[in-house]
């Protein structure tokens, strides 16, 4: 005979290994940028969850062949290669805007959202990187490998989390001279795999380093009316999905010791 006390045994087993299992987290991506006059827009988003040790770059340094391609034609592929080489036991996706143009690119005011399973000890830090469009060479990245944890060391998720970046943490590759009607991405007539190479390193975009689109149609056809600004931008979100199929299992494990606790008692009185 099972003793009700064993259902609570078993209750307890179940969630441990429910936590020690991949968790469901939701990615929300917010383009914060103003629609009138109409802000800047930025490219699919590439997302890279690991241990803590995938360096994506260093500041003042030139930039790599991952980074390049990222910076200059909004191309995660590169990035992507790397970091599976280096974090073999690491998760990575790319989240697009549906229907945005480019495709995939975020529009001003676009938000789109993915769920990914991550394991909850393996994968503690997240990465992100995309290109700011209209430009040559500019992207928002994480340099700090550690910039957004997502996990304690035993696994816990630390709770909702929201990054929120302006035109202040807008990099700029130091690939390509800054001149949007040569080898600028998204700008209505320019090939933007052409552009001058600049030779330099990467550094902070500066607050009027992109001034020089404004005004110019982009590839969705309509016209640039603002660049960087101090205002939010980019926004990341990271909340926890609850599993609902695995809280109803360990709900009926614990209601059924509830039901036996009850008649035990009911026996003895």
């Amino acid at each position: 005979m099972i003793r009700p006390k064993h259902f609570l045994v078993a209750a307890s087993i179940l969630a441990a290994s429910v936590h020690a299992s991949a968790v469901e987290l939701q990615v929300t991506i917010q383009n914060l940028a103003p629609q009138s006059p109409l802000g800047l827009y930025f490219g699919p988003v590439w997302l890279g969850f690991h241990n803590g040790s995938f360096d994506l770059f260093n500041p003042g340094t030139t930039a790599s062949s991952a980074i390049e391609p990222l910076a200059e034609l909004g191309d995660s592929s590169a990035v992507n290669t790397l970091f599976t080489s280096t974090i073999p036991t690491g998760f990575s996706t790319v989240l697009k805007n549906p229907g945005g143009p480019g495709p995939g690119l975020f529009s001003p005011g676009a938000t789109s959202s993915i769920i990914v399973n991550i394991d909850p000890l393996q994968n503690r830090y997240l990465s992100f990187g995309t290109m700011v469009v209209p430009s040559n060479d500019s992207f928002f990245a994480n340099a700090d490998p550690l910039f957004a944890q997502l996990f304690d060391a035993s696994g816990s998720f630390l709770g909702a989390q929201s990054w929120t970046l302006t035109g202040a943490n807008v990099w700029d590759a130091g690939t390509e001279v800054n001149s949007p009607l040569n080898g600028g991405v998204f700008v209505a007539g320019v090939d933007g795999t052409l552009g001058s190479n600049e030779g330099g390193v990467i550094h902070l975009q500066p607050s009027n380093g992109l001034d020089n689109v404004i005004g110019l149609t982009n590839g969705a056809g309509t016209v640039i009316g603002q660049g960087l600004t101090s205002n939010p931008f980019l926004r990341i979100t990271v909340s926890a999905v609850p599993e609902p199929s695995t809280y109803g299992i360990i709900g009926g494990v614990l209601l059924l010791g509830l039901i036996g606790l009850r008649r035990a008692k009911a026996r003895q009185s």
